[in-house]
């Protein structure tokens, strides 16, 4: 968590990110607390992501017993990692830049999370990033200057061309799935990545800023629980373990929870928020009768077809591994397979049951330019055993394909209709909390991945892929044989037997407005009937979202969550978005002595001279770029007990538009 004047816990990607936006400010005193360590010269190699799995930097979840998914796997659950280190997930997984699609932003305005469209969060995506793809450099939906490093991986194999090649074949383009207008197609993928090296939240947002004096970060320092004075409903501390010992923090302004999808819900629940049943059931006060927890969403996915070529054009273990001392020069000089990102290529598309808007696909496709068997022979056994495979079903459903030139394609389902949930099994911290994942719930989910499945199995037919002799690996899952091969009924049995998780949990403190009982925070990331604490990460995604990777929108989130902090009490942080060297950032404090209510929405003029603040008591505040001086505007009062936040937003609009002549 992360302590802001003495404040609160921060404890995954978004830690890293609020915790450089709020020390920009030098009044603003922030302590990071990180259950896990920092990473290490191992954790900067993409391709060892799925290795990582096994290592203390993982949180190592697991699915609860469901009997429509992971059926085929050890214990007949799915194994669900979460990042344990300084910068969170962004240490163990792989790295892939994926903001979404502008629909899912625009689907979050609509519900009612006000300044969460696509063209209000388009800003802070571009502020945060440093695209590095020289074709990408003038696009103007990318950023340049910002910390986070966004690149092509420096390998390419030749399967990675084909499957590009084989876009036009079945109608589609290459894109940039970062646009707006590039969210079906085929695309290299661009990753948080640099020199070749995985570049995570911590390298991106902390390491340049150790030396800020009001910043302070303690590792190894498990939260329990949130402390809230049961009264005011007010926040003001968090208790935690460190070194065995149980030890509290005070916070004077306020606390950022952001412990990700399954330990956020776990420390509000454990806080006194949550279901009152569920808390009730522990003898836990309850102090905010919120949907805590509940929402679980992920984008489950099948990874098991393979399809051999013949030609040595994929990475085999014999050959990785026949000159091991040049392939470990290679790791560490950041070149060859070891820069990948564990995949090389991603392809989005509708299937028939797509019923969205135009532009908006259900199915995505992860190119992988080797099978599940790459490592067996030499190599070891890690990644299947990362995905809970067991040996025998291993054995006999890819021994056709071992130590051969083989590639893949994962089809992952963007929008899963079923929801899951995070719950207490206990009131001691330690105890981690129940995962439910309740894949393919609702039968549309599993409808869309079969299909998926076989447009695959089409895709291999293309020129593309046929000039390698792009062959199906047809051995049969013993679990499934009583279905005819390749029918839909045989492809659902297979998912529903080795079911992939993505690491894409989110969902468990979703976001919405006043007036929605699902949420668990307000669109400035407050929790609903709290006072002083925000949730920021995966947790808060209010509505089905595609993007793959889940940390690009936490920065996302981070950066609007840093600039609501600041503007309260009348006072309004700016600071430039175009600056060439993101360290040179300072803030601007705009403030009035009689603007004393928390500012509620920002905007600026068509020019960019005036900037115009709606506070919460009805007022407007117009601050002209070429004076410091600031001039109330208006005042929207429907009453005369302030704040009208609903009203006078309302008619502060029309004020706005009314008396600023440049317009909005």
């Amino acid at each position: 968590m992360l302590l802001l004047s003495g404040h609160h816990k921060l404890r995954f990607t978004s830690g890293c990110v609020v915790t450089n936006r709020l020390t920009e400010n030098p009044d603003w005193k922030v302590l990071l607390l990180e259950a896990g360590d920092e990473e290490n010269a191992l954790t900067d190699i993409p391709e060892t992501a799925h290795y990582l799995q096994f290592t203390k930097f993982n949180w190592n979840f697991t699915t609860e017993f469901q009997p429509g998914a992971c059926r085929g796997l050890n214990n007949e659950r799915c194994p669900w990692p979460a990042g344990r280190a300084v910068g969170g997930a962004s240490v163990i997984n792989n790295n892939i830049y994926t903001r979404g699609n502008p629909n899912d932003f625009d689907r979050w305005l609509e519900a009612g999370n006000v300044g969460w469209g696509y063209k209000d969060v388009l800003p802070y995506f571009k502020k945060s990033e440093d695209i590095d793809v020289p074709e990408l450099k003038r696009s103007e939906y990318h950023g340049v200057g910002g910390y986070l490093n966004v690149d092509y991986s420096p390998y390419k194999s030749k399967l990675m061309d084909a499957f590009l090649e084989s876009a036009p074949e079945v109608g589609l383009n290459l894109t940039d799935y970062n646009s707006p207008d590039g969210n079906v197609g085929f695309s290299r993928i661009q990753g948080t990545i640099q020199f070749g090296r995985r570049f995570s939240a911590s390298q991106a947002f902390l390491r340049p800023i150790v030396e800020r004096p009001n910043f302070h970060v303690m590792k190894k320092a498990r939260v329990l629980k949130v402390l809230i004075d049961p009264n005011t409903k007010r926040v003001f501390g968090v208790e935690f373990m460190k070194n065995n010992k149980k030890r509290v923090v005070y916070a004077k302004k306020e606390v950022v929870l952001s412990a990700g999808a399954f330990f956020s819900p776990h420390l509000l629940l454990l806080s006194g928020i949550g279901p009152r049943e569920q808390l009730e059931q522990f003898n836990i006060p309850v102090l905010a009768d919120l949907q805590v927890g509940e929402n679980l969403q992920e984008h489950p996915a099948f990874a098991s077809l393979a399809f051999t070529v013949n030609q040595k054009v994929g990475l085999v273990s014999d050959r990785i591994f026949s000159n091991l001392a040049k392939e470990t020069i290679k790791a560490f000089t950041n070149q060859g397979w070891t820069t990948t990102l564990g995949c090389e290529g991603l392809g989005y598309v509708r299937t028939k049951y797509n019923n969205y808007p135009p532009g908006v696909p259900d199915i995505e496709y992860i190119f992988v330019p080797a099978s599940l068997a790459i490592e067996e022979e030499k190599g070891g056994s890690l990644l299947r055993k990362t995905m809970g495979i067991p040996d025998r079903t291993f054995k006999e459903l890819f021994r056709d394909v071992k130590n051969k030139d083989a590639w893949s394609i994962w089809p992952m389902l963007m929008y899963p209709e079923s929801r899951g949930y995070v719950r207490l099994k206990s009131a001691d911290p330690m105890v981690y909390p129940a995962v439910q994942s309740n894949f393919f719930q609702d039968p549309l989910d599993l409808l869309r991945i079969v299909e998926g499945i076989k447009m695959v199995i089409e895709l291999s037919k293309t020129n593309a892929f046929q000039k390698y002799k792009s062959k199906l690996s047809t051995r049969i899952l013993p679990a499934c044989k009583k279905h005819k091969y390749g029918s839909d009924d045989y492809w659902g049995c297979c998912v529903r037997q080795l079911t992939m998780q993505m690491h894409h949990q989110c969902g468990t403190c979703k976001m919405g407005p006043d007036g929605d009982r699902t949420a668990v925070v307000d669109p400035r990331l407050r929790v609903h009937g709290i006072k002083g604490e925000n949730v920021v990460d995966v947790g808060n995604q209010s509505g089905r979202t595609y993007v793959w990777d889940l940390d690009v929108t936490v920065v996302l989130q981070c950066d609007r969550v840093v600039f609501q902090v600041g503007n309260q009490s009348g006072r309004t942080y700016v600071w430039d978005l175009d600056v060439q060297d993101p360290s040179s950032i300072k803030f601007q404090i705009l403030s009035h002595p009689r603007c004393m209510s928390a500012v509620r929405q920002t905007t600026l003029s068509k020019n960019g001279n005036v900037l115009l603040c709606v506070c919460d008591d009805g007022t407007v505040w117009r601050f002209p770029s070429s004076s410091r001086s600031c001039h109330i505007l208006a005042a929207c009062q429907q009453s005369d007990k302030p704040p009208y936040p609903r009203m006078a937003m309302s008619c502060c609009v029309y004020v706005m538009m009314a008396l600023c002549g440049d317009g909005i």
